[in-house]
């Protein structure tokens, strides 16, 4: 893991950074590299790219994220988070539900996620929390540390499903009724249990009920018994807020209000050559 975070944090040539045709050179080369046989060398393909914010280099990385060695697929993700473009949320989407298989894979992707600290990977988390409950208590844990409002309209609709399941018993008991006695009901033969498992109840997704109550009363500021409650009172929960911008000239995080002209560190404005890139929303 030390040699996997010193490749992270190699050093794009400056050639490569700032002239178009040696930046597309440099991808082609580190694409034929990412193929090698020796996975040090796929390594330190994978480590450059997540400094080349470039279609061409995050087509190698979501590559490596569905074809290679688990190392391999986890500093993909590692890298292609470096980019911080909508398009990266859903890359580790799509690079979830090609490894639902591995925990430690499906994991480390949700957490890259909340690393990519976008807007745009709320739906991912969303679909990963419905698609793989396994993987819901880390998905809740990173949409809190996004902590936009906008996790909450579709939390209050999964907690409906969670509730359902919660209310369902785990076990019946396992009992005849007696034919003609008025409902009484006999035991089970010797022998046979008295409990009978419920297996219409998805434990699951009925475990994240108490975990996705808890989240949305932190994003939201207020607390509510359960989901008719929510679904009463979420939309008048909405609090003011501002973008979060990353201006991809000086690597710097600024906020400022949405649909209206900014500044942002390096000095520019939404007038300049240079470009802003919408991270989230953040109260104001």
């Amino acid at each position: 893991m030390r040699l996997l975070a010193i490749l992270l944090l190699a050093a794009v040539p400056q050639d490569a950074a700032n002239d178009p045709k040696a930046r597309q050179a440099r991808v082609n080369e580190l694409r034929k590299q990412a193929a090698s046989f020796d996975e040090a060398e796929r390594l330190k393909a994978v480590a450059e790219l997540g400094g080349i914010v470039d279609e061409d280099a995050r087509a190698v990385l979501v590559k490596r994220m569905l074809e290679d060695t688990d190392t391999v697929k986890l500093a993909a993700a590692k890298a292609i988070v470096r980019h911080r473009k909508p398009i990266c949320a859903q890359a580790l989407g799509g690079a979830i539900q090609a490894n639902l298989k591995s925990d430690k894979l499906c994991k480390a992707f949700v957490e890259a996620l909340g690393e990519l600290d976008m807007c745009a990977g709320i739906p991912v988390l969303q679909a990963a929390l419905e698609s793989r409950p396994a993987s819901g208590e880390a998905a809740l844990e990173q949409l809190l540390k996004i902590g936009c409002y906008e996790a909450v309209p579709p939390l209050v609709n999964f907690l409906k499903r969670a509730e359902t399941e919660e209310r369902k018993p785990d076990f019946f008991d396992n009992t005849a009724v007696v034919p003609g006695q008025g409902g009484i009901r006999r035991p089970p033969p010797p022998g046979q249990p008295t409990k009978i498992e419920n297996k219409t109840k998805d434990k699951a997704v009925a475990a994240l009920a108490p975990k996705v109550r808890e989240t949305l009363s932190k994003l939201a500021g207020k607390s509510f018994k359960d989901y008719p409650e929510w679904f009463k009172n979420y939309q008048g929960l909405a609090p003011r807020t501002v973008g979060r911008y990353l201006c991809e000239t000086s690597g710097q995080t600024f906020e400022a209000p949405q649909g209206k002209q900014r500044k942002c560190p390096s000095g520019g404005d939404a007038k300049s050559d240079h470009k802003d890139e919408f991270l989230k929303h953040v109260r104001e």
